[in-house]
């Protein structure tokens, strides 16, 4: 049986699950994360047999933080067990950390039999050429020029462009589309800004979430706007803990998204965050707290380790 392992970047990561597991199969599927991996389960699950015959698939993400792995002996007997799985094709996925140490894990797998796949960390920085690569994949033709705003707007990250090609891509599809439209779409709505701005809160990446914040015009209704999606992600977020079939989402690359931020946290530090902003609901409404405030309030929640630092 298929048995994978891909240390990378999360762009990485998702091109190569998707060359394994297409997205359009019916395949039984089950993801597992590092930060709250239970071996028992996860076993548990592998060796057991799909009631209809299809094909099954476990992806791990992030398996450089099982502790397993930090182990020699643990480790070695783990990977026995994966090795020996035969009813079940096995993703694994790490992300990068340094060159020794992810060399270190990814000879772990690949004595184990796993087809094993590694980012070059020394590539060259993304170019426009790579997004209209991106978007050609996706049967969508755009300009040099298209792609330089894209990759501006995206700050170069190859995800969120990803992201966008398959949005324009559904786009498209609908009858009364306008390829004319693809970089307005893409750079000109605040509500894409918005979207992107949502994504890096879920990924608590308050850096960046802070400087996009800055592109924004600082209205009443924009501010309304963030505030709102930043709650509604979280939300999604807390749902995704219960499991992916409660979670409220339109297309499946939002669907992913949710999933890859969830691992960002902890039911507990989001049930906390979720709370934290009905207080700050009820300032605005009570005149205590004006929107400009509320918001900027909202986004430093999304600091790591917020409930230990505040």
């Amino acid at each position: 049986m298929l048995k994978v392992f891909i240390i990378g970047s999360s762009y990485f990561i998702d091109k190569y699950i998707k060359k394994y597991k297409p997205e359009d199969d019916n395949n039984e599927v089950e993801i597992f994360f590092g930060d709250e991996f239970n071996k028992q389960e996860f076993l548990s699950y592998a060796n057991s047999v799909d009631m209809f015959g299809n094909k099954k698939f476990a992806i791990i993400r992030n398996t450089n933080r099982i502790k397993d792995l930090k182990d020699t002996k643990s480790s070695k007997l783990f990977l026995e067990n994966l090795s020996k799985i035969q009813e079940t094709a096995i993703i694994i996925t790490a992300e990068n950390t340094d060159k020794k140490n992810d060399d270190k894990l990814a000879k772990l797998f690949t004595n184990h039999n796993f087809i094993t796949h590694i980012e070059d960390t020394k590539k060259t920085k993304i170019t426009q050429n790579d997004v209209m690569q991106i978007f050609n994949a996706k049967g969508v033709d755009i300009s040099y020029k298209q792609a330089e705003m894209i990759f501006d707007s995206c700050m170069g990250n190859l995800s969120i462009i990803e992201n966008e090609a398959e949005k324009i891509y559904i786009y498209l599809q609908t009858e009364n589309s306008d390829k004319s439209r693809i970089t307005e779409l893409i750079s000109g709505e605040k509500e894409e800004t918005i979207f992107a701005l949502t994504d890096a809160f879920g990924l608590r990446d308050t850096k960046k979430l802070l400087e996009m914040y800055k592109s924004i015009p600082k209205t009443d209704d924009n501010s309304f706007k963030i505030f709102f999606a930043l709650l509604k992600r979280l939300n999604q977020i807390y749902y995704a803990f219960m499991g992916q079939e409660f979670v409220d989402f339109k297309f499946d690359f939002q669907l992913k998204n949710i999933l890859k931020q969830k691992e960002k946290w902890t039911r507990i530090e989001v049930a906390y965050t979720i709370s934290e902003f009905m207080k700050l609901d009820k300032d605005i409404k009570t005149g205590k707290k004006n929107i400009s405030s509320a918001i900027y309030n909202a986004m430093i929640l999304s600091a790591p380790n917020i409930m230990t630092t505040k």
